[in-house]
């Protein structure tokens, strides 16, 4: 599937007792914790790296046994065996990456319609 010339990784934990610590180390990495963005989803902890003045790197640290943990990997899982969903979610990714946005939020925001019903199938069984 084509994607945003970004690495997208998603580190799970059982919980967040140790999440200082292992942001500090990430830091070190040259990750950059995005803290304001604790605020808008609680249960996660986002970062990113960016070389030469662009984000090459998205790392998002949650815990396993949250929803967002769940939803995404349902998501993923989904995509994986579901072709023609997974093809359908390509062309849209295409179509909005022609598009030009204030920032990467606004090109998130504009898949999540997409995302959702998808979710709602886990919903639903």
């Amino acid at each position: 599937m084509g994607a945003k010339p970004i690495i997208d990784i998603m580190l799970g934990l059982q919980n967040f007792n140790s999440i200082h610590e292992i942001i500090k180390v990430l830091e070190a990495l040259n990750y950059n914790y995005i803290a304001e963005y604790d605020k808008i989803i609680p249960e996660r902890r986002f970062l990113r790296k960016i070389q030469n003045n662009i984000s090459t790197h998205h790392l998002h640290i949650v815990e396993t046994d949250s929803p967002f943990w769940k939803r995404h990997l349902f998501f993923r899982d989904y995509l994986r065996n579901n072709e023609a969903t997974r093809d359908a979610y390509y062309k849209l990714k295409v179509a909005l990456s022609k598009k030009t946005w204030k920032d990467g939020n606004e090109y998130a925001n504009a898949k999540s319609d997409f995302i959702r019903k998808i979710e709602n199938i886990n919903n639903s069984l």
